[in-house]
């Protein structure tokens, strides 16, 4: 999800790029609008943030995340780069640090951080 529609027209630029190169890659799937308004999608999920708001925006986005989980647990990582809110992420039960560094953190939904 991307706000910016010159952001999201690169994003679709790499992508096609990825799939032209590898054409077994997962798909990827991209929406220019903003992350609160984002409906979650109802499958397994990898979420991929490169600290793109604020921790209140933040907060909103994990909070859809964390209903879209209860409603229907499902494999959901979380990929943060370059973490300036990990308090954040860290504040949501469902969501277990598996590894991370001062340039990233990886989350995994779930009790034992295992997606």
């Amino acid at each position: 999800v991307e706000h910016s529609p010159v952001l999201h027209r690169a994003a679709v630029e790499n992508c096609e790029k990825l799939r032209r190169k590898n054409p077994a890659a997962s798909p990827v799937t991209l929406s220019c609008q903003d992350a609160v308004e984002f409906g979650i999608p109802d499958g397994d999920l990898v979420c991929f943030f490169y600290n793109p708001f604020d921790g209140t925006i933040l907060r909103r986005v994990l909070d859809k995340l964390w209903t879209a989980y209860r409603e229907r647990p499902r494999k959901l990582v979380a990929v943060y780069r370059n973490p300036s809110c990990p308090e954040v992420f860290e504040s949501f039960p469902f969501l277990r640090l598996v590894r991370g560094t001062p340039s990233y953190r990886v989350y995994a939904a779930g009790p034992t951080g295992n997606a």
